[in-house]
């Protein structure tokens, strides 16, 4: 094995692959975002539970505000799971980010660490 195979290995490993890891990481990044759907539920944050909204016509004030209570409880229920839902899913969108960093900062290491435990093997056996 000559030098120019070991250039051409880390030539490899820092810009080939290093834009798939890059492609990967953004993928998982996006793929989280879209699982959790944290715009559309932005959107519709006050939104009706499951679009459970009761209507009526010409109802006496005691149905009508039977109506508005049942619509309040349905868009607060809707607040409350909407809410939970996009602050689990930015918890685990940090999660991950810690995650592909730790990734990220390996797959620069990694090289060397090998090369250093190898030195450092060979070092114990001498």
């Amino acid at each position: 094995m000559n030098f120019s195979n070991i250039l051409l290995f880390f030539t490899w490993w820092y810009s080939e692959e290093t834009v798939t890891l890059k492609t990967v990481v953004l993928y998982l990044l996006k793929s989280v975002i879209h699982i959790f759907s944290i715009p559309y539920l932005l959107k519709t944050l006050f939104a009706p539970w499951k679009r459970d909204a009761v209507r009526g016509v010409n109802l006496s004030l005691q149905e009508q505000f039977s109506v508005l209570v049942e619509n309040l409880i349905s868009r607060f229920m809707g607040f409350v799971v909407r809410i939970a839902t996009i602050f689990f899913g930015l918890i685990m969108f940090i999660l991950i980010c810690l995650l592909c960093l730790a990734i990220i900062v390996g797959w620069y290491i990694l090289p060397f660490l090998t090369v250093g435990i190898f030195l450092y093997g060979v070092y114990f056996l001498l």
